[in-house]
């Protein structure tokens, strides 16, 4: 028997799992799924950072909208969308002007202009079931958009305190989560439509963040296994990538040098989203590309962390904003970061913007 491969999701797994690789061939990406069998439900810092299990798509609650690039999947200047609903019954029956629902299942697609994360706009039906309409307004679908109610992270009741067609539930609603036209579903599936289009057209507005990269004034950071987040330059605006990083070489041939992406928890807490790979720092200035680069949402922040001492230069007095932390955590982690500093470091972010 021959092993299975580290991506092969339906290897000894799950129906659901084995569709999501079928799914892949016709360029459908799997970014929410949810079981409530399991007795699991969403984190509420989901709502902030659109991230659960997000390495794993086999887990009962996953979600990885918060670190993947919209860019990679625009087409003619909008997303598609497939959302899927297993185990439905009726629930909310002033919703449904449709047929009864046992044991159902509900799938529709759609697209719409606007990213997951931001208002619902430019929403256009793909399937022609009528799973969208309703007759109450606040159990019809129009696209799907950051969930107003505290029980949902995403839904696609916009303008509206109902929670229907949500995906990725905090909380328990009558045994399971609200669906298309008041119906209780088990479990939900999101997909979206990878582009077929050049990337490079989709995401061709250059930006830059942090400061001068080739400023040698200043010294590195003698401090070794900590962990920076850069608030004086940010935040980040607008959805795209962070490409590639410039920075002044003060101190060679240290390990460990990642540049990361940060998202507001509250306070001082930040969800480290994503990080590049280890970056060498010889010379005297550098230029790294990111492999891949690093997806941004609107409101993140950059920061990095080094295992050896610091490499790029930093001078105090200017005004700016930087807090770090000692240790260091992996992706996924809410970082207290209880140190700051008015200091201002020797590096420049490329970023491509949306």
């Amino acid at each position: 028997m021959c092993a299975c491969a580290g991506n092969a999701y339906n290897c000894g797994g799950t129906w659901r799992q084995a569709i999501y690789q079928i799914n892949n061939f016709d360029h459908w990406d799997l970014i929410a799924h949810h079981d409530t069998s399991s007795g699991q439900w969403f984190a509420s810092g989901a709502r902030s950072t659109f991230l659960q299990n997000q390495n794993d798509p086999s887990a009962a609650t996953f979600m990885n909208i918060g670190q993947i690039a919209a860019r990679d999947y625009l087409n003619n200047g909008a997303y598609h969308f497939k959302l899927v609903y297993t185990g439905v019954n009726d629930q909310a029956t002033n919703c449904n002007d449709g047929a009864s629902m046992d044991d159902a299942t509900q799938e529709f697609e759609w697209t719409q202009t606007s990213w997951i994360t931001d208002a619902t706009t430019g929403y256009s039906a793909v399937s022609t079931n009528g799973l969208d309409s309703s007759p109450v307004d606040g159990c019809a679908f129009a696209g799907i958009h950051p969930s107003t109610n505290t029980n949902c992270v995403i839904d696609g009741s916009p303008d509206h305190g109902n929670w229907f067609q949500c995906v990725g539930s905090a909380g328990d609603w009558h045994g399971g989560m609200p669906a298309f036209k008041g119906g209780r579903a088990e479990a939900m599936s999101l997909y979206i439509k990878r582009t077929s289009e050049d990337l490079i057209s989709n995401c061709n507005t250059p930006g830059f963040y942090g400061n001068d990269g080739h400023n040698g004034a200043g010294v590195p950071d003698g401090a070794s296994a900590i962990q920076f987040i850069d608030l004086g330059s940010g935040p980040l605006t607008g959805t795209g990538t962070l490409d590639a990083v410039t920075f002044r070489v003060n101190r060679e041939h240290q390990e460990g040098l990642k540049f990361q992406i940060y998202r507001p928890v509250g306070g001082n807490v930040y969800n480290l989203v994503s990080e590049s790979q280890a970056l060498p720092s010889m010379g005297t200035i550098t230029q790294h590309n990111l492999v891949p680069s690093l997806a941004y949402q609107d409101g993140d922040y950059i920061g990095w962390v080094h295992t050896g001492q610091g490499t790029f230069p930093f001078q105090t007095g200017q005004g700016d904003n930087v807090r770090w932390r000692y240790g260091i955590e992996p992706v996924g982690s809410d970082i207290h970061f209880d140190g700051q500093g008015d200091r201002t470091y020797a590096y420049r972010a490329t970023l491509m913007q949306c």
